[in-house]
Formats: structure tokens, C-alpha cells, sequence
């Protein structure tokens, strides 16, 4: 299968290694700046992975499989790529944050091709094609033919990817996980462990799950409601390597993806006439410390 992934940087990256180090695909590496080599690291071990790395889409000719793990925001950068590499039958894995993976994609590829992803790696970037997984966790997509056929590409790698029937239920979940440890890691400068052990980072994490399981139920979707004490006990036993991939886009002076994950629960709510409060703030906190704010 000839795969092509676009978007270098953490996901990506992972994604684009394990699926060329288990070596019964054709993988490209679609990257915007110089990259010379793909390096993933885990446990200690650095591994270089035998990727096409490519930086002209004219060169990336037709794949079976596009993946797009670039930041929600630079989408718009993704179109020259699927417009040389889609052909009639090709699927597009969209591994990014959020839950508007579909309305994304609209102006390049038509929804029934869309195969959303919901990524639980932690990742951390080093540098220009270097990688840390520093820990492992899963992917999960919809049970849909393209779902299922994302499964049996990756069958044979340690990316964990499983088809989940009720998949609009998970792509709520993770917003939540998004919400709380993105959000608030961000906003405070903290590793994602210390936000469990604050009590007032508590507080504003019950907060912001209490408001994205309201506007999930407004969208039908059920979830837990001990969501935020599950997701704050799960960070309570992170051990201190664990990162938020927004805390890395501020330490490295990227721009945040906050628009897609406190901003889609204020725009879900709006459409419901609801506000969210937290939310809101949450994201005009993160408008005002943005690299991209800093620097306009």
C-alpha cells in the first residue's frame, strides 16, 4: 500500500515511523522545512525509519492512504497534497484534535472519504525529524470501510488502532481529555500530573468536563458523569515525562490549537443557545498568550 502522511511534527511522525518500520508499506513523509532523516525514539532507543521524505507535492504522486496529522490550523496547507496524491478510491485518516475532523477536509475531499482518528500517543518533538513516544496509547477510528481498512494497514505496528462502533462517544471523551489537560497544562505551564494534585486546577477541570458533557448531551451524546474524575485520576499517575502537546507548542514558540478544542465546545454550545463559560475563558486565555498573539 503506498501511504502518504502529512504533517512531520509529533502525531505525524509516529505515525509515518511505525507504519515504515514495520515495513509492508510504501511510506511518504509529506514536511514544509528541510528534513533530512525520520528518527522515532522510545525507551532509549533511537530508530530511523524508512520513509520518502518529500517537500514538493508534485512529487508525491497517488497513495491508497493519506494521512493528515498536521495542526488544526494549518489545514488550509494540506490541499496541494491531497489535490496530487487522492485518486478515486483513496482514504484520508485525519489524526488531529477536535471534533470537526469532517468540516475541516470539506473544501479538498468529500466527507464519505473522511476517516476520522482520535490519537492517545504522547508524543514530544526534539528537533527537524526526531521524535520521543513517551507513551503509548491507541487510535481509534469509526467503523466505517475506511475505518477498517486504516485497522488492517496498521495491523502490523504498535500504534494500536481499533475500530470503535459508537465513535462519536469517544471523539467526545478525548475532547474532554483535551479540555483538561491542553487547556489548563497551557495556561499554567505545568506537566499534565500536577494538574491533578491542585485542588483549584481540580475545580477548573470539573468545570470544563461539566460543560463539554452538557453540550455533548445537547448533541446527543451521553458521557460519564464522572468524566473529569476519571480523566483527573488518570493524570494523577502520569509520570512527570508526560507533556500536553499545547505545553509543547508554547515552550517551542508554536501556535496553539485551542480553536479546535475549548473554541468547538463554545461554537457547539452557541448553536444550542447555550454558552459555556469556562470554555470561553479558557479560550480567550489562550487568544492573549498565543506565539501568534505575542508576535501581532
Amino acid at each position: 500500500m503506498r501511504i502518504l502522511v502529512v504533517g512531520a511534527g509529533g502525531i505525524g511522525g509516529l505515525i509515518a515511523a511505525d507504519l515504515a518500520l514495520a515495513g509492508e508499506h510504501e511510506v511518504s513523509l509529506a514536511v514544509r522545512s528541510s528534513v533530512s532523516a525520520l528518527v522515532l525514539e522510545e525507551a532509549g532507543e533511537r530508530r530511523t525509519a524508512p520513509v520518502a521524505i518529500i517537500g514538493d507535492p508534485e512529487r508525491a504522486g497517488p497513495a491508497d492512504l493519506i494521512v493528515v496529522a498536521t495542526k488544526t490550523y494549518d489545514v488550509a496547507g494540506v490541499g496541494p497534497w491531497l489535490a496530487a496524491a487522492l485518486t478515486t478510491s483513496t482514504d484520508v485518516v485525519v489524526a488531529q484534535n477536535g471534533i470537526e475532523h469532517v468540516e475541516r477536509m470539506a473544501p479538498f475531499v468529500d466527507a464519505a472519504r473522511v476517516v476520522p482518528a482520535i490519537v492517545k500517543h504522547a508524543v514530544e518533538r526534539h528537533g527537524p525529524g526526531w521524535i520521543e513516544r513517551t507513551n503509548r496509547g491507541d487510535i481509534k477510528v469509526p467503523a466505517t470501510p475506511g475505518g477498517h481498512r486504516f485497522a488492517d494497514a496498521t495491523s502490523g505496528t504498535s500504534l494500536a488502532v481499533s475500530v470503535v462502533d459508537d465513535f462519536e462517544t469517544a471523539l467526545w471523551v478525548k475532547l474532554a481529555y483535551n479540555l483538561a489537560g491542553n487547556s489548563v497544562s497551557t495556561i499554567t505551564d505545568l506537566r499534565v500530573r500536577e494538574l491533578a494534585v491542585r485542588a483549584p486546577l481540580r475545580e477548573v477541570i470539573h468545570g470544563l468536563v461539566a460543560e463539554c458533557i452538557t453540550v455533548a448531551a445537547g448533541r446527543g451524546v451521553v458521557l460519564p458523569a464522572d468524566l473529569a474524575t476519571v480523566i483527573l485520576d488518570e493524570f494523577a499517575g502520569y509520570p512527570d515525562s508526560i507533556h500536553s502537546s499545547m505545553w509543547q507548542d508554547l515552550r517551542s514558540g508554536r501556535p496553539f490549537e485551542h480553536d479546535a478544542i475549548s473554541g468547538a465546545v463554545v461554537r457547539a454550545a452557541k448553536a444550542q443557545g447555550e454558552r459555556a463559560p469556562f470554555s470561553e475563558m479558557a479560550t480567550l486565555l489562550l487568544d492573549a498568550i498565543s506565539p501568534t498573539r505575542q508576535q501581532g
